[in-house]
């Protein structure tokens, strides 16, 4: 994986992912939503990188106070 760009998850398993370029962990890592930065263990990886799956991006359009969208659970209409 000598060409590896992007989020991977993180093989050292300190984190979800981390960041890999030009094939090398870097310290940009991400847990859930949130990006940080934690130096890896080691400046190289060998073994098989694994993509991880898409986070799904928050809603940012709806006000707190506001209720979420009805069921469409037929058995909840009154």
């Amino acid at each position: 994986m000598d060409s590896a760009e992007g989020w991977y998850l993180d093989p050292f398993e300190r984190h979800e992912q981390r960041w890999f370029s030009n094939g090398r962990p870097t310290s940009l890592v991400r847990d859930g939503v949130t990006t940080t930065s934690d130096d890896p263990p080691a400046a190289s990886w060998d073994g098989p990188l694994r993509e991880p799956e898409e986070i799904p991006a928050r809603d940012e359009t709806r006000r707190a106070d506001e209720q979420p969208p009805p069921s469409a659970d037929p058995t909840s209409l009154s």
